[in-house]
């Protein structure tokens, strides 16, 4: 049995999240220096 034909909403929203990373930049951002506090 396929997670198609037993869930296919489950089945739906991976196939998006696969799509949506595979096709979109994801940007974080992060510090490029220390702070004093960690100093």
């Amino acid at each position: 049995m396929s997670l198609k034909i037993n869930d296919p909403e489950i089945y739906s929203a991976i196939q998006k999240e696969t799509h949506r990373q595979q096709n979109n930049i994801e940007l974080i951002a992060s510090e490029n220096f220390v702070s004093k506090d960690v100093l």
